[in-house]
């Protein structure tokens, strides 16, 4: 259904019949248009499906629904940056730890899938705030941080969602991003 979605999604974008659409893959996966007109990504997760759509910009979004896992602090001291693993296990036993470990999550997948790289980027060569009081921020070494803006997505109080954006130039103001709902009859 999601992927069906993004196809109606993309043409009424476009202004085309969803069936003239037509898609490749880059090096790691990542599907693109072949026009190139729109950059947009898709995850899913539970009961929930986003879709990024951009003009002129590499986007990149992830979902998850917020959940305890067993082997949250491996996973963390594996994949995560040194920084990150230790914040991360300061709060894992805490109420909030899920949903730390799921903003961290879903930001850091937001980021590789915007590049396209996927899970062969490695997670632990950047980092990104995932702490409530934190402001959302990615981290990287030298000036290309200032490429990508970072953001929670609104999802639901069980889901955590992030939205990674590159900015057409560095240094250009951040992309305006809005959120809809999509309604399946709305494109019947």
């Amino acid at each position: 259904m999601a992927k069906g979605a993004t196809r109606q999604i993309l043409a009424r974008y476009l202004g085309a019949d969803p069936r003239s659409l037509t898609f490749d893959r880059g090096a790691f996966g990542k599907p693109f248009l072949r026009s190139r007109e729109l950059r947009f990504n898709l995850s899913h997760s539970g009961e929930f499906a986003l879709l990024a759509v951009a003009r002129e910009s590499e986007v990149g979004v992830d979902v998850e629904e917020i959940r305890e896992i067993e082997d949250a602090a491996m996973i963390a001291e594996q994949n995560f940056s040194p920084g990150e693993s230790r914040k991360l296990r300061a709060v894992l036993d805490s109420a909030s730890g899920p949903a730390a470990f799921f903003n961290c999550w879903t930001r850091k997948e937001a980021f590789i899938k915007a590049i396209g790289e996927g899970l062969s980027h490695p997670l632990d060569t950047f980092e990104v705030t995932f702490l409530p009081q934190e402001i959302v921020e990615l981290r990287l070494e030298g000036t290309t941080a200032h490429r990508w803006m970072l953001s929670t997505l609104p999802v639901s109080s069980h889901y955590s969602g992030a939205l990674v954006v590159e900015r057409p130039t560095a240094g250009d103001a951040p992309p305006e991003v809005a959120c809809w709902q999509w309604q399946h009859a709305c494109f019947a």
